[in-house]
């Protein structure tokens, strides 16, 4: 399955009943459409910094002081995007986890599954998870704890839906009493 990264997005976001199909893409494919998003969710997160530094907010006020008294103003911005750079993989690759472990508990007697599909599945079923976590900083905290809530649900809801489209797992055979004459 040859898909572009605009093409995996678009179908995560209107058809996640194909989700179930994306369990076959490779883990390499997998990985650059999450950094891809990693990617921009840092620089979302990264722009929020730099305004809110420009703007003299109160929490940075000791730590720009003790920065322009050493004079090392140079290295605040790279160290501050590497740092949120590697935290946010750390979180989403948890968040990823985590759903695809839900996933996995709520499938596992109904459905043939592997924690490697559903990890997958997962990582296509946070999409809009994603979009929504790129406008999170520019908003007010209980709209962005709002939007987390809602991208929460709509992820589980996906992977709900994509779990229906996994085959099942075949019936028990009964066994048969045999009777044996002693």
């Amino acid at each position: 399955m040859q898909l572009s990264l605009s093409q995996l997005c678009k179908y995560s976001i209107f058809y996640p009943k194909r989700l179930a199909a994306f369990r076959m893409l490779t883990i390499g494919k997998t990985m650059q459409y999450v950094f891809f998003f990693i990617t921009f969710i840092t620089i979302a997160t990264f722009l929020h910094f730099v305004l809110t530094l420009q703007h003299g907010s109160n929490q940075f006020e000791a730590v720009l002081s003790y920065i322009d008294a050493q004079q090392m103003t140079w290295i605040l911005y790279p160290f501050a995007f590497i740092a949120l750079f590697v935290s946010n993989t750390l979180l989403i690759m948890c968040q990823i986890s985590l759903y695809a472990a839900i996933g996995y508990g709520i499938g596992y007697f109904h459905y043939r599954i592997e924690y490697r599909h559903l990890w997958r599945t997962a990582a296509f079923a946070m999409t809009i998870y994603y979009i929504l976590h790129l406008i999170s900083p520019f908003l007010t905290t209980s709209y962005s704890n709002m939007l987390q809530l809602v991208g929460i649900a709509i992820t589980i809801t996906y992977i709900l839906i994509a779990l229906r489209k996994y085959p099942k797992k075949p019936l028990p055979a009964k066994k048969k009493e045999s009777f044996s004459s002693q």
